[in-house]
């Protein structure tokens, strides 16, 4: 009798426990997906050459909070926004730090692939700019930038100058994924 008696509260307790060990993987399940996707952020890289030179990675987010690395602008159509904080950057042969990176990646429309070559007008499809905190600005003069369709990723190869602000140009290309409406 002794021997049902602890079977019986063997099978009790182990029965309260699966049932606990379920509850909490159903919990966990629940909660998954919504803080593994503001978790996971922005991706992808780009990597600068000429004037400037430095491979950067697009931040996962941005700090403080969980805000993107990519944000896609709210008061621009077809433009989504990099920005990267205290970055290592090669200018002019020299190494030095820069406190803000600003890159906008413009397009006429998202989900296509445009030239970014102006036209007879000055304008053109699609357009590359960069910006520092430095007094140094770059827009695109050639190549391409593709997004994909509601702009949460794409991808740019282009050639950057400054016009006659600065000589030198910037060779950019890289992708980014990721990128969310900001409010």
């Amino acid at each position: 009798m002794r021997y049902f008696l602890i079977r019986r509260q063997s099978i009790r307790s182990f029965f309260c426990v699966s049932l606990l060990a379920s509850l909490v993987a159903i919990l966990v399940a629940i909660e998954t997906p919504a803080s593994a996707s503001s978790r996971k952020g922005s991706s992808g890289s780009f990597t600068f050459s000429g004037e400037i030179s430095a491979k950067l990675k697009v931040p996962a987010v941005l700090s403080p909070g969980d805000e993107p690395g990519c944000q896609i602008s709210p008061s621009q159509g077809g433009t989504d926004v990099i920005v990267w904080d205290n970055v290592k950057i090669t200018q002019y042969g020299k190494k030095k730090s820069i406190s803000l990176v600003d890159l906008q990646l413009q397009v006429s429309k998202f989900g296509h692939t445009y030239s970014m070559k102006e036209g007879s007008d000055n304008s053109a499809l699609g357009a590359v700019f960069l910006s520092t905190n430095e007094p140094y600005q770059w827009t695109s003069t050639s190549g391409t930038i593709a997004t994909h369709t509601g702009g949460k990723s794409g991808s740019v190869t282009g050639v950057l100058s400054a016009g006659i602000s600065h000589p030198g140009t910037v060779s950019v290309k890289g992708s980014w994924a990721g990128c969310t409406k900001s409010d």
